[in-house]
């Protein structure tokens, strides 16, 4: 699985802190994976939508 790390916190890793309390994350996924990825990240410190991240799939987005 591909996937990459943006937004502040890849900003405070190249040395240019900003205060942040989330992680972006990238991933190049298909439909089948999904299940497993909201799985993962399914406990009250996270949130993910998994119609969201279907039709993100669906439209390429």
């Amino acid at each position: 699985m591909q996937y990459m790390l943006t937004g502040s916190i890849v900003s405070s890793l190249q040395g240019i802190p900003r205060s942040t309390h989330d992680i972006d994350i990238v991933l190049s996924i298909s439909k089948t994976d999904v299940p497993g990825i909201v799985k993962a990240f399914s406990s009250n410190d996270y949130y993910i939508n998994e119609s969201s991240v279907k039709s993100a799939i669906d439209k390429k987005s």
